[in-house]
């Protein structure tokens, strides 16, 4: 006996990937209501194969046709199955890259013509958000408190060491050093830097008082350059009078020693005539010139030794220029002299 297949219900609307504003909405109950559609059609499909059964023996070919239209319908729910799910991953991996953008705008919230108090989402502003400001013509950054100076778009650098605004670093010239005189007829500002070849760095200061030509500072009307850092070349040049001072020092004192010496010693050989002496003292004289009274004489045989030795000799300054030498044992015998040639050193007093 055929009976009455069961009846299937209708699918809801299915979600559009194109439309954000009710892909959510639509995607959740479209999908929970598949297994359900998925349940009837195959009850559809038993139902017609039960009545296809049943009336074989007089419509086989009625039952077979129906029996490969349900299957086709069943085959075309599930194409619709596998088409829903491919909607759903497109979905999603949409809703991922829209993740990412809204994530990147918070960051760069592109241009503004004031500094927004929240970011493009009406979320609070991340630190390290960014903007353009197109009134002060600066990219500007968010600390976490407040919006930040940063790179400006016209005059570079605009905060430096804790100056802000449009810094602007003192400009440094080079000079020749036979054109440093052109340095006192300029205009500068203060802070402005020169560097003379072979002298160094100048920095130049308003109203100061420091003298002028010494290769360390040039004047102006209004200041002056002064030397704030000098090249080798000029500490060497400054340093070259005492070095050559001290050298010629060095090189001079073994002549100053040796003249020194020579003014304050007199010393000649003489021709000894007195071959004894005894007790009473014999006398000789000798010029010697440069011989002062006052000065010591000290008098030397040659070859003295102890088995040697040179007697009781002495000698006296008793005149300029002259020296009296005393010739005695000491003993009550005679002392045999040594004849020929003896020294005298005067030292001056």
């Amino acid at each position: 006996m055929t009976t009455t297949p069961p009846s299937i219900t209708a699918l809801p609307t299915a979600p559009d990937p194109n439309d954000r504003t009710t892909f959510n909405a639509r995607a959740y109950p479209w999908s929970a209501a598949l297994p359900a559609f998925g349940t009837e059609v195959s009850a559809v499909a038993a139902n017609v194969k039960a009545n296809a059964d049943e009336a074989a023996a007089s419509a086989v070919a009625a039952t077979e046709q129906a029996a490969l239209s349900a299957a086709d319908v069943a085959l075309t729910h599930d194409d619709a199955v596998a088409t829903a799910a491919d909607r759903v991953q497109t979905g999603l991996d949409a809703s991922t890259a829209s993740t990412a953008a809204i994530a990147a705008s918070k960051l760069n919230l592109g241009s503004k013509t004031s500094a927004p108090s929240l970011d493009n989402q009406g979320a609070a502003l991340l630190a390290g958000a960014t903007y353009y400001d197109t009134t002060l013509s600066l990219w500007r950054v968010w600390s976490g408190t407040a919006w930040a100076e940063g790179i400006s778009a016209v005059a570079g650098v605009s905060s430096i060491n804790g100056m802000t605004g449009n810094v602007v670093l003192p400009p440094t010239q080079s000079v020749a050093y036979d054109s440093r005189a052109t340095l006192r007829s300029q205009t500068p500002a203060a802070g402005d830097q020169a560097i003379v070849k072979d002298l160094g760095l100048f920095v130049w200061e308003a109203a100061s008082t420091e003298p002028d030509d010494d290769e360390s500072c040039f004047s102006t009307a209004d200041g002056c350059w002064l030397l704030q850092a000098a090249s080798w070349d000029l500490v060497d040049a400054w340093q070259a009078p005492d070095l050559q001072a001290q050298t010629d020092d060095d090189e001079d004192e073994p002549l100053r020693f040796a003249s020194s010496f020579a003014s304050k010693v007199i010393r000649q050989t003489y021709t000894n005539t007195i071959s004894s002496a005894s007790t009473t003292p014999v006398t000789q004289v000798v010029s010697v010139q440069g011989a002062s009274i006052g000065d010591a004489v000290v008098i030397t045989r040659p070859s003295v030794s102890a088995s040697n030795p040179q007697g009781n000799v002495f000698g006296i300054v008793t005149a300029a220029n002259t020296v009296t030498v005393y010739y005695g044992s000491g003993y009550s015998t005679t002392y045999f002299q040594t004849t020929g040639l003896w020294i005298i050193t005067v030292i001056k007093s």
